[in-house]
């Protein structure tokens, strides 16, 4: 399924934009991987996923006040 690159995310799939920001190597859907593939938010260089430019911009448009997290990494402090 193919989306513009400005087409919204669903919690899962910005969740998976957020787990490759911290972490290329951890497991992504093969879904969610293709989708952002070809949303162009993240690219495939010697075997590994990194976000582009688009990709890292579009996260810092997604505030953590705008969606619920649903995924955060060990040590990072939780909003009260």
């Amino acid at each position: 399924m193919d989306r513009p690159s400005k087409a919204c995310l669903s919690r899962h799939e910005l969740a998976a934009l957020h787990q490759l920001s911290f972490d290329p190597r951890q497991p992504v859907s093969a879904s969610h991987r293709q989708l952002l593939l070809s949303m162009k938010l993240i690219k495939l260089n010697a075997g590994q996923l990194s976000l582009t430019g688009e990709g890292s911009e579009r996260l810092k448009r997604e505030r953590p006040a705008d969606r619920t997290p649903v995924y955060r990494p060990w040590g990072l402090p939780t909003k009260a």
